[in-house]
């Protein structure tokens, strides 16, 4: 079965018969394929448009576990991987009885990456961490570099003197390593921002956004920022929710401390996306400023 976007998850749950086969269902939490200029070294290059694949956000568990109550027989398996680790490099197989607990920020694991590929969680000094960091991964599956581009290369890959001279790719994504072993997706490390001192993480926000409203899509917004640290934070909400503003925000209150509520809740037909699929903060922010 392909995969499948986030937004056709529920929709096809929706439609699967009381007694379904028994098929494997594959959702991926896929990393950012760069520009054709910027391929890894061991990408092909063609000459029509890449083919992206067709889910680049989280596993929310909710969705996770609406398709396992509409097909009990299948299996979900949630799959991550940059392009630059060949797709897919880590994975998770949902169970029912013991995922739910599992999950943090009601995102399912991306769980541990495959038999013969290597990953190292570490800080902003590339050092060790026993929880939440970077994620840095190696292994034949992981590409040596961008193609003409040197510059980019020496900064998202480097090595750790104290194991080698292996290459390591830094993926740009923030991690926690439970005491299983077991890798939990948290955001990209740009999405931590500080808000009125505090840091915070965005994926935090949109998690209570989206249980408080029922929108299919969510981005949280740290506005308006002055030197690094934002006075606030705006919400984006994008299909599925008929709830009102006032009803939301003051969810949110119950749940989260006064500076990660957010201030103003706007609604668009559709969230805009950047070249790699994911939702277009950039551009989000380019609409505040025009208000």
């Amino acid at each position: 079965m392909p995969l499948l976007r986030a937004r056709e998850i529920c929709d096809a749950a929706s439609q699967v018969y009381s007694r379904p086969r028994t098929d494997d269902v594959v959702f991926g939490t896929f990393g950012g394929g760069p520009a054709l200029q910027d391929a890894p070294l061991t990408a092909p290059v063609f000459s029509e448009p890449a083919i992206q694949p067709v889910l680049r956000r989280t596993l929310a568990s909710t969705h996770a576990q609406h398709w396992q109550e509409a097909a009990p027989n299948s299996v979900v398996e949630n799959l991550y991987g940059p392009t630059e680790t060949t797709i897919a490099i880590s994975h998770y197989r949902w169970d029912p009885s013991k995922s739910p607990q599992e999950c943090l920020n009601g995102i399912v694991p991306i769980g541990r990456v495959f038999d013969g590929q290597q990953s190292r969680v570490v800080n902003q000094e590339r050092s060790e961490v026993s929880e939440t960091g970077e994620l840095c991964l190696t292994g034949p599956q992981v590409t040596d570099g961008y193609w003409n581009n040197p510059e980019k290369t020496r900064r998202q890959f480097v090595c750790f003197p104290e194991i080698g001279e292996t290459p390591w790719y830094r993926t740009g994504d923030l991690v926690k390593r439970g005491e299983n072993g077991c890798l939990h997706y948290l955001g990209r490390i740009d999405q931590q921002v500080k808000i009125r001192g505090y840091r915070v993480e965005l994926q935090e926000i949109e998690l209570v956004l989206r249980k408080a409203s029922g929108a299919q899509q969510v981005v949280a917004v740290a506005w308006p920022a002055v030197d690094g640290s934002a006075e606030g934070v705006v919400a984006f909400l994008s299909g599925g929710s008929n709830l009102d503003d006032l009803h939301i925000l003051n969810r949110c209150r119950e749940a989260l401390p006064d500076y990660m509520v957010p201030r103003n809740i706007y609604r668009l037909e559709e969230m805009p996306l950047n070249n790699n699929g994911k939702n277009d903060r950039k551009q989000l922010l380019k609409l505040l400023e025009g208000t």
